[in-house]
């Protein structure tokens, strides 16, 4: 889509001994009204704002003839800004309205002191639908002051407008131009071979240890290359260690941009050829089968291609992860929205901080058992899925646990691994073996962003949700 200038601005040098005078006399003015303020967030909202716990910030509001006084606070620390946003917004709802208006454009601002986390604020109209507005802080020393503000009317479609057309994205492969090549492998670029199958952190654990030795070895020449050559499909039905590899390598790129590339091929392509054609190619990650190169690209998936899932209200539904924010939210999500009444949350620390949850559940009408185990011990998730009612079927699996253990991919090691992909990797493949006879109407497993751009500083979390994203 185009780009879309919402504001242009210029900031100038301001006058000598332009701050405003000191807040003098009494506060509130002594011929304010008093006006009810209790309600004017349930008016707003009514008009479209909907304004959070951090932006509430009007305490108090009064009229004296046609000017505005209100006291405005934060419900935070300012932290380091000139001015809170929240602050400085929360000075403008006192301004009447009975429709949505936004603010347009702002002429004479300043900012005369910083800190501040409460104000005292007078609005006085010019005519034309413009505002003069002065703060204070409580001392009555000026913070920010605004010669004309002017507002301008928005309807709801347009407010919406700017993010009704927002797409769901997914990866695709696309053929790219095949350069001449000599099929000799350039000088300075180090070839590591990693071959499908296996245990999957064995296969991640062994990457990371040729990452890591390429590394080492080449810290003081900026121009040797590491390729890590796969052979797993990778474009299509890629096996799921070598999808684990992948992410492992993608955060390793982008921790280090031009030292590493990833290269899939098919059985009897010849490796010297697809690693040179790889560098020729100026991408990091390739794809070179029967003669063809392709790389992967973000496109838009088809609106008509994402389908909404019925939940029948006589099954159980198990969810992974229940003692954290992802599961917890996910659980409450399927009550309310979708009818849920069975659930079974899995956790490893038990219904231990989980009883608020549990709670809200069963007073929304849901049945909850909480089963404590680790979704990655065998044992533990058999032993879960048979207590199970026979009345109310498992029917659904949600796989929402996780653990992260951030690091860059030189301070990764063999355990850290384990850590992140135990939860994720082993009990992701257990749910999938120990359901398989189950009737069951969806196996959702939640994966992240990481495992697709290879996010820096999560090598292992990258690695576990690519191996989700294969499985």
């Amino acid at each position: 889509a185009e780009w879309i200038r919402h504001a242009v601005g210029t900031v100038v040098a301001g006058p000598a001994g332009a701050a405003e005078e000191r807040l003098e006399g009494a506060w509130p003015p002594a011929d304010g009204q008093r006006v009810e303020g209790a309600e004017a967030y349930e008016a707003l909202a009514s008009l479209g704002y909907g304004y959070g716990p951090a932006f509430r910030g009007l305490r108090a509001l009064w009229r004296a003839g046609d000017e505005m006084f209100a006291e405005v606070r934060l419900a935070s620390e300012p932290d380091a800004f000139g001015i809170h946003p929240a602050l400085l917004d929360a000075a403008l709802h006192p301004l009447p309205s009975d429709d949505m208006k936004v603010p347009f454009s702002w002429s004479g601002v300043r900012l005369h002191s910083v800190g501040a986390s409460a104000l005292r604020v007078r609005l006085t109209p010019l005519g034309g639908g413009a505002v003069r507005l002065v703060a204070f802080d409580g001392a009555g020393v000026p913070v920010v002051s605004v010669d004309e503000l002017r507002l301008q009317p928005m309807s709801r479609e347009q407010l919406g407008s700017a993010v009704a057309g927002d797409p769901l994205f997914e990866v695709r492969w696309v053929d790219v131009p095949v350069p001449a090549v000599s099929g000799v492998v350039p000088d300075g670029v180090v070839v590591e071979y990693v071959e499908p199958g296996g245990d999957v952190r064995t296969v991640v654990a062994g990457a990371l240890e040729s990452v890591q030795r390429f590394l080492a070895v080449s810290a003081d020449d900026e121009d040797a290359r590491l390729a890590v050559i796969t052979r797993g499909g990778i474009t299509e039905q890629a096996d799921p260690a070598t999808a684990a590899v992948w992410g492992l390598l993608r955060s390793a790129q982008t921790e280090h941009p031009g030292r590493i590339l990833a290269v899939d091929t098919a059985e009897g392509t010849d490796r010297e050829t697809a690693v040179a054609l790889a560098v020729a190619s100026g991408e990091p990650q390739v794809s070179v089968v029967g003669g063809r190169l392709a790389v992967p690209r973000l496109a838009p998936v088809a609106a008509d291609a994402v389908s909404v899932r019925e939940w029948g209200p006589g099954g159980t539904v198990l969810v992974t992860g229940a003692g954290g924010a992802l599961g917890g939210l996910v659980a409450r999500h399927l009550v309310a929205e979708y009818g849920v009444r069975h659930l079974l949350l899995v956790g490893r620390r038990g219904i231990e901080g989980s009883r608020e949850l549990v709670a809200d559940l069963e007073s929304a009408g849901a049945s909850v058992s909480f089963a404590a185990c680790d979704v990655a011990d065998r044992e533990g998730l058999t032993a879960a899925l048979a207590g199970v009612a026979v009345e109310h079927p498992l029917t659904a699996v949600i796989h929402a646990a996780g653990v992260l253990d951030d690091g860059v991919v030189t301070a990764l090691t063999p355990e850290r691994l384990d850590t992140v992909m135990r939860p994720k990797v082993e009990g992701a493949r257990l749910l999938d073996e120990l359901t398989r006879d189950a009737e069951l109407s969806a196996f959702v497993l939640f994966s992240s962003a990481a495992g697709v751009m290879g996010t820096a500083g999560q090598g292992n979390y990258a690695a576990a949700n690519a191996y989700v994203d294969a499985l």
